[in-house]
């Protein structure tokens, strides 16, 4: 009866003066799905998000809107409710999934085929209310309900970029990120499929910008607006249009985008519904910003900071909405690689506050730091040096480093192109890697190949643990080359041969471990002859016994030598193991026998295997064997001495391999020298077409 009374009475004095000394918070620093207000420090929002452990709310189907009045089933929420609605006037309920039902949550995993339980999102929905209502009291009385799963604020999202401080690097190379990368040479092994597909969830995306449009191929079909052009900046470094002579080179040179406007307060701007909408039909979500909750500027003075920076009577600090945990959960339960910048500085920049978990770094930061996302933090170049960059955030969640400084972007309507700063830029450039390891192979384990192609900085400040990680850069800076040479699987091992004069001979060999292994190929050359692929043997095989060949041991039986290569499901396969031979009795017995000059083991010297196949058409498999560390170069040539393909880079000693792909070329006879500085070794290719 009191609570009545006092409904009356404000709504009879004052109902006017209720409302109309709030201030809207406007701020293109943060960007949320509601409007947030100001009034006497406290904050009021116009909606919240609630969602129901049971059918509490039922929707017709094809309706998403209803009123409060046609759709609670539950009597203690249809009274706060009511409650709500007599002092801020009648709500509207909008459904947050508008395609969930009740109980279709079996999914399945669209990389491995597992099965697994999704979230229920039938019952989650916006409550809207046309006037603003104070939001801690709001979201204590939905808590309070047992039908309550969680109410939250709207979802306040903060990117991570950088202002763009004057133009840094070791002051030859702008690009200095796509050498450090070796970008270049992981091209050269793909360009990448424009199957797989990068979700850019951002402030907007232009999708009419000149070097993002062909690209673009789903998503909302927002735009965003040209005064932020944080999405079009960020989609520009993971897929822009690669060797078209217009503005930036993204890292997916064939990658397909699909964008999704978030931070807008449209109804149908709810950001977890569109992580939702993204893990359907991507197989990548890039992320590049995080999560933060706005709480007024006088509560931080009252507990304690000393100077918090007041962003319009407003600071914000690091905040997990469980609606952006669930779907980030699920998307990577559906087999999608969910790729989240790990933050930069403290987003109260110039703030004096030591206490603040964004003030210095490490802080919190989601979704980063969830279980299955790849966490991205920032590398640069010092001079000749290539650093961790100070202030960026770090901690036991960082997985790797990426370049996140001068990087080159693209801006909204096609304006010049400039370097920005973040990790806002260096996970696009991990999101564009991994897309280009999805298309060489979707079977892999993106993470593991992106843990093996990585690079050690900034070693002698952060040293690995025994596990080769720290947490400033995780596993390393990524290295494009060394990722996508790892999508091929490892070269057999310990090939040799067992039997005795008369008999066939039996090749042995260690056991490949990756997970997508398909089998194992065996070459065989017989004397001066061609080699040829002898068979394919399954995965679990590591031994063939080889009855076309009978052991000889004449003074002119010929050398007859093996090899074994190995395969995955994609179809990747492994430059060729060591050699085994042995003589064949009674093939060709009047040849003059064969040196066996490869041994069984790895050779101790500089080697250049030889290239297979070879008559190729469009690609050959090149390998050479490395003593030691040393400054290699690589070129091809054709007849007339035209150099028509160069790398130069130092390796580690060991098994190299690479592939070349000659579609650029015409048919005919070339030559491929591969040089340490001290000794050259040289090889006649075929192209066929």
């Amino acid at each position: 009866m009191r609570r009545s009374i006092l409904v009356f009475i404000l709504l009879c004095m004052g109902s006017v003066n209720l409302f109309a000394q709030l201030t809207e918070i406007v701020n293109d620093d943060f960007r949320s799905d509601g409007k947030y207000y100001t009034k006497d420090n406290e904050l009021y929002v116009d909606r919240i998000v609630v969602k129901f452990n049971a059918q509490v709310v039922t929707v017709p189907d094809g309706k998403t809107k209803m009123a409060r009045t046609d759709v609670v089933e539950s009597y203690p929420v249809k009274n706060v409710l009511k409650e709500k609605a007599e002092i801020y006037g009648e709500m509207e309920l909008i459904k947050v999934f508008p395609d969930a039902k009740w109980g279709d949550v079996n999914r399945i995993n669209k990389r491995t085929g597992a099965p697994f339980t999704s979230k229920e999102r039938s019952q989650i929905f916006t409550i809207k209310f046309p006037n603003p209502v104070p939001l801690k009291s709001t979201l204590a009385d939905f808590d309070a309900l047992a039908e309550v799963v969680y109410a939250e604020q709207p979802v306040v999202i903060a990117t991570l970029e950088d202002p763009n401080d004057p133009y840094y690097d070791d002051g030859t190379d702008p690009y200095w990120y796509f050498d450090k990368i070796e970008a270049s040479a992981g091209w050269d092994i793909t360009h990448g499929s424009s199957n797989v597909k990068i979700a850019i969830l951002d402030y907007g995306t232009q999708q009419s910008h000149n070097d993002l449009s062909s690209k673009i191929v789903g998503g909302d079909g927002e735009n965003g607006d040209a005064t932020n052009d944080h999405g079009t900046s960020v989609a520009s470094v993971a897929a822009a249009l690669t060797n078209n002579n217009i503005d930036v080179a993204g890292i997916g040179w064939n990658t397909s985008l699909n964008t999704y406007k978030i931070g807008h307060t449209g109804d149908e701007n709810i950001t977890a519904n569109k992580i939702y909408l993204a893990a359907r039909y991507s197989d990548i979500l890039s992320i590049s910003w995080t999560t933060v909750e706005k709480i007024p500027f006088d509560e931080l003075v009252e507990i304690g900071c000393p100077n918090p920076l007041d962003w319009k009577g407003l600071a914000v600090q690091p905040y997990n909405y469980q609606s952006i945990a669930d779907e980030i959960e699920d998307a990577i339960n559906l087999g999608v690689i969910v790729i989240a910048a790990a933050g930069n500085k403290t987003l109260n920049s110039g703030a004096d506050c030591s206490w603040d978990p964004m003030c210095p770094a490490p802080f919190a930061s989601w979704p980063s730091q969830y279980s299955g996302v790849v966490s991205i933090t920032g590398s640069k170049m010092n001079g000749t040096s290539e650093v961790f960059i100070t202030d960026y955030n770090f901690g036991d969640f960082v997985d790797f480093a990426a370049p996140s400084w001068d990087i080159w972007v693209a801006h909204f309507n096609n304006a010049t192109p400039t370097m920005l700063n973040g990790t806002s830029f260096g996970t696009p450039v991990v999101s564009g890697l991994a897309s280009l390891i999805m298309a060489k192979d979707p079977n892999e384990d993106v993470y593991e190949i992106l843990k093996e192609g990585t690079d050690k900085i900034d070693q002698t400040l952060y040293p690995d643990d025994a596990n080769g990680w720290n947490n400033h850069t995780g596993y390393g800076r990524i290295n494009m080359r060394k990722a996508l040479e790892a999508v091929f699987p490892d070269i057999p091992t310990n090939l040799y041969i067992t039997g005795s004069v008369g008999q066939s001979p039996t090749l042995h060999w260690d056991a490949n471990t990756e997970g997508d292994l398909d089998g194992y190929k065996i070459y065989q050359k017989v004397g001066s002859g061609s080699t040829i692929l002898l068979t394919s043997v399954s995965t679990g095989t590591t031994s063939y016994t080889d009855n076309g060949i009978t052991i000889g041991n004449g003074r002119f039986d010929p050398i007859v030598k093996y090899w074994v290569s190995a395969y995955d499901l994609a179809g990747n396969e492994s430059a060729k193991s060591n050699s085994a031979s042995t003589k064949a009795g009674g093939v060709n017995s009047r040849q003059t026998p064969e040196l066996d000059l490869e041994e069984i083991a790895a050779p101790e010297k500089f080697t250049l295997y030889p290239a297979y196949p070879n008559p190729f058409n469009p690609e050959t498999n090149i390998s050479f064997y490395l003593p030691e560390k040393s400054k290699v170069v690589i070129a091809i040539f054709n007849q007339l001495g035209v150099r028509v393909y160069y790398q130069n880079r130092e390796l580690n000693p060991g098994m190299q391999q690479f592939k070349w792909n000659a579609n650029s070329v015409s048919a005919g006879v070339y030559y491929i020298s591969v040089s340490t500085g001290t000794q050259k070794l040289t090889q006649k290719l075929v192209l066929l077409k």
